[in-house]
């Protein structure tokens, strides 16, 4: 693989050949996905109008996202995001920045993708250790930024 410096930046060939030297960066990609909100029975209540991005660097996956909330009427369950654009292989954790949730002990708010998983899940991290799963009725009329990096075998 060639890569050229340009006025512009690095630029890299359309297609990469994997290489079996370890210190041989051979898989780079970046992307929109289109994550959707669901509750575990319900999904496609929120926008997210081509503002979920990621970058893709070896196994390691960084996504950051914009999602509002349309219609979530009969959602009940905890508030699930869908759609990642590769299937994690570990337990990973991330951020997020929302408005007017309101959770109990006024603790953090993590994000968590399960292992063999390609769906964000959103907890309450109260205080003690424990977390619970935010549910869709703790989310007014609302939109959340967030950022959550994880690994894939892909």
């Amino acid at each position: 693989m060639a890569w050229h410096y340009t006025s512009t930046g690095i630029n890299t060939p359309d297609t990469f050949s994997n290489s079996t030297d370890a210190n041989t960066l051979d898989d780079f990609e970046t992307g929109v996905w289109n994550g959707v909100f669901s509750d575990g029975s319900n999904s496609g209540g929120g926008t997210s109008p081509g503002t979920d991005k990621y970058t893709k660097v070896g196994p390691h996956v960084s996504t950051n996202g914009d999602m509002g909330i349309e219609d979530v009427t009969g959602y009940s369950g905890g508030i699930i995001i869908t759609g990642l654009p590769f299937t994690s292989n570990k337990q990973s954790s991330g951020m997020a920045l929302w408005r007017n949730i309101d959770y109990t002990n006024g603790a953090n708010v993590m994000l968590y993708v399960p292992g063999s998983g390609t769906n964000i899940l959103w907890y309450e991290a109260q205080d003690g250790g424990a977390y619970v799963h935010i549910l869709f009725s703790n989310w007014g009329t609302t939109d959340s930024y967030f950022n959550i990096d994880y690994h894939t075998d892909t």
